[in-house]
């Protein structure tokens, strides 16, 4: 696969907690971690687009800026998936992920508390790791198009060898 490009977009991370742990998210409180997977939406419009955005997603050092810093701080992430467009489709990936089967909010509003759409959060958890196929379905009936059509890419992350699962940030491969 593809790493991702420099022109804007949408994107999803998809993290694997394997730990209950509590975790403050500043003003908007505690997120309780359990073990399983998250799905975060998000955009990416400003300079370097999308691989800006993901490649500061999946550094170690970094200060607090959005809420998915702070999950990023203690789950790794697992895959990327993202397509390129200059239109805004966050929400409309929140959405699709929220309405699949088995997804929760794990804390209301994250990522969406600047949201003008009225998305319950920007993030959901799944007892099992979501497949990108059963996402694609989502989002086509979301956007109104044939599943065929939409084309997400997809890129598996992985962990250095010289730090334990779970500890800090991976890379792309």
């Amino acid at each position: 696969m593809a790493d991702p490009p420099s022109s804007p977009g949408t994107y999803a991370l998809i993290l694997a907690a394997n730990c209950h742990q509590e975790l403050n998210v500043g003003k908007l409180g505690t997120l309780v971690v359990q073990p399983g997977f998250y799905t975060y939406a998000g955009s990416a419009f400003g300079p370097g687009g999308l691989a800006s955005r993901i490649a500061r997603h999946l550094r170690n050092e970094k200060k607090h800026h959005w809420h998915i810093d702070y999950l990023l701080d203690v789950t790794p992430v697992v895959e990327v998936w993202w397509i390129e467009g200059e239109e805004h489709r966050e929400c409309q990936w929140a959405e699709a992920f929220g309405r699949m089967r088995k997804a929760t909010v794990p804390l209301a509003k994250f990522g969406a508390s600047d949201c003008k759409s009225g998305c319950p959060a920007h993030l959901y958890r799944f007892p099992g790791q979501p497949r990108v196929r059963t996402f694609r379905k989502h989002l086509a009936a979301e956007l109104g198009v044939a599943v065929e059509n939409l084309q997400i890419s997809v890129q598996r992350v992985e962990e250095p060898a010289d730090r334990p699962a779970g500890a800090g940030r991976i890379r792309l491969r």
